[in-house]
């Protein structure tokens, strides 16, 4: 896990996706992904519903664009519904402006993943209600 402060990570968010798909069993991830660019529409899979039980996600001192916030919080939790916590490391130290920004990131990408799960839950009740509403 010991990466150089200096050094952009190699692994993007959506080499998250295969550990979901494969690793349905995992339940903490500690990762350190490169975020700073970040835009999805949909996951390509098989399957829409992921069963991954990943509750729990450690991404370090993992950087992470303004903009990609929401889009990273919309992956997450449709890569890994059942997500409640992300973690990250602080470095009060840190004199980079923009490194010092990431903690705050991930914790507005928490914040999303809430709004993220609240609006998906509606929309299984909307299905449940239209799938009712058929006969």
């Amino acid at each position: 896990m010991c990466q150089p402060a200096d050094q952009q990570p190699r692994l993007t968010l959506q080499g998250l996706t295969p550990l979901a798909e494969f690793c349905p069993k995992l339940r903490s991830l500690t990762v350190y992904v490169d975020a700073t660019h970040f835009c999805f529409n949909h996951i390509n899979s098989s399957s829409s519903i992921s069963k991954s039980r990943v509750k729990f996600l450690e991404v370090h001192r993992s950087p992470i664009g303004q903009s990609s916030i929401p889009w990273a919080a919309a992956y997450l939790s449709e890569v890994f519904p059942r997500l409640r916590k992300i973690d990250w490391v602080e470095d009060d130290d840190e004199e980079d402006e923009e490194r010092r920004a990431y903690p705050k990131r991930w914790l507005e990408v928490m914040n999303y993943l809430e709004v993220c799960r609240y609006i998906r839950g509606h929309q299984q009740d909307d299905l449940f209600c239209d799938m009712c509403d058929s006969d």
